[in-house]
């Protein structure tokens, strides 16, 4: 149930969460890009002869970003986080404390009832 008098906050939400993954994903395309072989600095020098040079990421590095992107995407698909979008799985995080309610009464039963009065 929205909280909120209009869908707008939802489609807000829903906007901003993906145009960031999207914009993630760009930003390490952009960045995976090979550079020709060189001595190119960033300009920073350090301790008179410490050069920070402007290399691209590592591989490995790269792909796992890729792989958080990934399962980003897919938590987004299964559990309720764009909005008012539900969700394929369904799950609510009031389901879940009723689920545990359940468990509690009929794992301490009458203890449950006597000592949260």
């Amino acid at each position: 149930m929205s909280q909120f008098s209009s869908g707008f906050w939802d489609l807000y939400i829903g906007i901003i969460t993906l145009v960031s993954i999207l914009g993630c994903a760009v930003l390490l395309l952009v960045q995976s890009v090979q550079r020709a072989p060189g001595a190119e600095t960033s300009g920073h020098v350090w301790d008179e002869d410490l050069k920070e040079y402007n290399n691209p990421l590592p591989r490995w590095w790269m792909w796992m970003f890729y792989l958080t992107i990934a399962f980003s995407l897919g938590y987004l698909v299964l559990y309720p986080g764009l909005g008012s979008f539900r969700g394929t799985l369904g799950w609510t995080q009031l389901s879940q404390f009723e689920a545990e309610q359940r468990k509690a009464e009929q794992e301490f039963g009458g203890l449950y009832e006597k000592y949260a009065a």
